[in-house]
């Protein structure tokens, strides 16, 4: 998993998840997989029990995954950053990060039958609390464990990349190509951070050398821990999300008509015309 840190997994609470838990990109990454495996046993001329047990267990995920992730609450509709999975039953982690967007950039919520849940993640992604000028911030800073400078809390390009991935795939190019724009932003001084600052200032903002994190432990008990945090002016998988995004913008948009032109997209201009038109308001 990317999310590697500590505190990656919390409650709204801010109280930290015990193992094991089901991270919400991981199901996307999951039911991508299963589907390709089973299409390489048929490729392969390998029938029976293996490939329609992959494909089953791929559609349960894919039922499952509204089912157990989707949050509706004040702030409204969303997918949790995780599930709690310990007895007696799984119970979502209710907070918002940038990894409900991976979901966009998969099959598993493909189909006219999940557009409106598509759509409740792309007007979270780009509400105030989640967005940034460099892209999507880690982890919405209304969240009780939000710093500026916490390591899954910052923006980071390659995220916020597969989210613009996910919105092309989904239909919304327009909404992808902003978020691209955001994310050269992050290259604006000459550097290819790993990751950026997560405050709503249009400041270019790295990780402090010192960092000194206050926080509770999963016990209870405050804890504090200094530690030195060199920038990482250079990170190749930003490398990788910047070459990309060059390269797109370089070639024609023809490649996005076959996206379009499915019959769950067809109303995708209009609600991309009202993101963005709010995104200027």
């Amino acid at each position: 998993m990317w999310t590697d840190s500590p505190n990656a997994f919390h409650h709204r609470s801010g109280r930290l998840a015990s193992v094991p838990v089901a991270p919400v990109q991981l199901q996307g990454q999951v039911y991508d997989a299963l589907v390709a495996l089973a299409q390489v046993c048929y490729a392969h001329d390998i029938h029976g029990q293996l490939p329609e047990a992959l494909s089953a267990h791929a559609e349960r995920l894919r039922v499952a995954l509204p089912e157990l992730f989707a949050v509706s609450d004040e702030r409204g509709t969303f997918m949790a950053s995780a599930l709690d999975s310990r007895p007696p039953k799984p119970s979502p982690m209710a907070v918002r990060t940038v990894n409900m967007g991976f979901l966009l950039d998969s099959e598993v919520l493909a189909g006219s039958e999940l557009q409106a849940l598509r759509e409740v993640i792309v007007e979270q992604l780009f509400t105030a609390t989640m967005l940034s000028p460099f892209g999507i911030v880690g982890r919405a800073r209304d969240e009780v464990r939000f710093e500026k400078f916490d390591y899954h809390a910052q923006v980071w390009g390659f995220a916020v990349h597969k989210v613009a991935n996910g919105l092309r795939r989904s239909g919304y190019p327009a909404l992808a190509r902003e978020l691209d724009r955001r994310v050269l932003l992050q290259a604006r001084d000459g550097l290819l951070p790993e990751n950026v600052g997560a405050g709503p200032e249009d400041e270019l903002q790295y990780c402090q050398h010192v960092l000194t994190v206050r926080r509770q432990a999963a016990d209870g008990s405050d804890t504090t821990t200094v530690k030195e945090r060199p920038p990482a002016p250079y990170a190749a998988w930003t490398a990788g999300a910047i070459l990309e995004i060059e390269a797109q913008l370089a070639a024609p948009q023809a490649d996005e008509g076959p996206v379009l032109a499915r019959p769950e997209h067809s109303h995708a201009s209009t609600f991309e015309r009202r993101i963005l038109d709010g995104l200027t308001s």
